[in-house]
């Protein structure tokens, strides 16, 4: 009966998805590490521009979304990662918006850090392609954390029925 119901609550991570939360952390710091390499090498995709305050526009969104899977993957629950995940969203939208007024990026340069044969996976992304990208952060981040705002209170307001009714019977 137990199984059964852990198939319907979707509320709840099975191994799989908890292992997929970890593996999204690894890539998380595969992203800072990509972008601190660049910084490291002083490859040129990072100009002049690129001061403190666009590390901190790219860097703290990475950081900040990492949280939302840690939680998941400690709890096994979606509900208690979820405001980090609104707060992951939000920083990158606004970290977004910086970096598209400031732009400190030149793409040309973005394969640089890989080994030599490999680059041209890299060679597609133009800056107009990247700042299309950014658009589309500071876009749909907003939404996202509207969503996932919304999902945590319909979550919190089931649980506390849940419980309601339980200490009820």
């Amino acid at each position: 009966m137990t199984t059964e119901i852990r198939k319907t609550d979707k509320e709840t991570l099975g191994p799989i998805e908890r292992w997929l939360e970890g593996v999204v952390i690894v890539l998380m710091w595969g992203l800072f590490g990509f972008f601190m390499a660049h910084q490291r090498l002083d490859t040129g995709f990072f100009t002049e521009k690129f001061g403190e305050w666009e590390k901190v526009a790219l860097y703290a969104p990475i950081f900040i979304a990492m949280m939302a899977p840690i939680m998941q993957a400690t709890t096994g629950q979606k509900n208690p990662g979820r405001l980090w995940d609104v707060a992951g969203k939000l920083s990158l939208a606004i970290g977004s918006l910086w970096l598209l007024a400031v732009f400190p990026f030149d793409y040309a340069h973005l394969g640089d850090v890989l080994p030599g044969g490999t680059r041209f996976v890299l060679s597609w992304i133009t800056d107009l392609l990247a700042r299309f990208i950014l658009i589309f952060q500071v876009i749909t981040g907003p939404i996202g954390a509207i969503k996932e705002t919304w999902d945590y209170f319909r979550i919190r307001e089931r649980e506390s029925e849940g419980e309601y009714t339980r200490k009820a019977a």
